[in-house]
């Protein structure tokens, strides 16, 4: 659990400095997350045009076309149990509720991973 605790505060510290570095340049900052909002809006309007040409496509309604790409950060599987929508590569609707366990696989090897660099890093000597 120290080691958890160690890496967690790790990571703040350095997504804490990513942070600062990118708001040192306070016009590129800007413009990145202009671009990153803008480039949203425009895949957005992209669904919405197709939309306005087909009632639906392979079955999905414009609202849920615009939910799914709201919760496409969380999780697909879910989603798809949620919607009620069978998988188009036909896997099992209970692999849903398999997302923890995996997310949970995901940091445990990204921990790893991460350990291992940590401890064959040497220094660049500058």
């Amino acid at each position: 659990m120290r080691a958890l605790t160690f890496h967690w505060r790790l990571y703040r510290r350095l997504v804490g400095a990513q942070i600062r570095s990118q708001t040192q340049y306070r016009a590129s900052f800007l413009f990145d997350f202009a671009s990153q909002f803008v480039g949203n809006i425009v895949d957005f309007a992209v669904v919405l045009v197709l939309f306005t040409q087909f009632p639906a496509i392979g079955g999905w309604s414009l609202g849920e076309v615009g939910l799914l790409y709201g919760l496409s950060f969380v999780n697909y599987y879910p989603t798809l149990w949620l919607l009620d929508k069978p998988d188009p590569l036909g896997l099992p609707a209970w692999l849903a509720f398999l997302s923890p366990v995996v997310c949970l696989l995901v940091f445990a090897v990204g921990v790893r991973m991460w350990w291992f660099g940590v401890q064959k890093y040497t220094s660049t000597g500058s």
